[in-house]
């Protein structure tokens, strides 16, 4: 069964582009471009089995929404994005993936095949 991806990130270009590769790759997306909004998403929605959310947003930034999801479903499949190189060094980030912008197609679908189950 494919991931139902929550997909989060502030550039809706960028949100837009990856959400079209993930769906030609054969994934089911649900794209949010405020983080607020995904997560009253992710509380209503039982079937989001992955979340893909970029670190640097306004408002409730990418970490502080992985910490909200952990409190409501501590299972799902967790992959972080940034072009902020420094987010990389943090132990903030624990043992959650983080894949640096920019990235392409392949490394993209690479990252979500090896996306460890379960946010620890």
């Amino acid at each position: 069964m494919a991931k139902t991806i929550l997909l989060v990130d502030d550039d809706v270009d960028l949100l837009r582009s990856v959400a079209e590769v993930l769906r030609g790759s054969g994934y089911a997306v649900v794209e949010h471009s405020d983080s607020e909004e995904a997560l009253e998403c992710f509380r209503r929605n039982e079937d989001l089995t992955c979340i893909l959310t970029d670190i640097d947003m306004p408002g409730m930034d990418g970490i502080s929404l992985l910490s909200e999801i952990r409190r409501i479903r501590p299972v799902a499949d967790t992959l972080l994005m940034t072009g902020n190189f420094d987010h990389l060094e943090t132990e903030v980030l624990g043992n959650v993936q983080c894949l640096r912008k920019p990235f392409s197609s392949g490394e993209l679908l690479e990252a979500l095949e090896l996306c460890p189950e379960g946010i620890n």
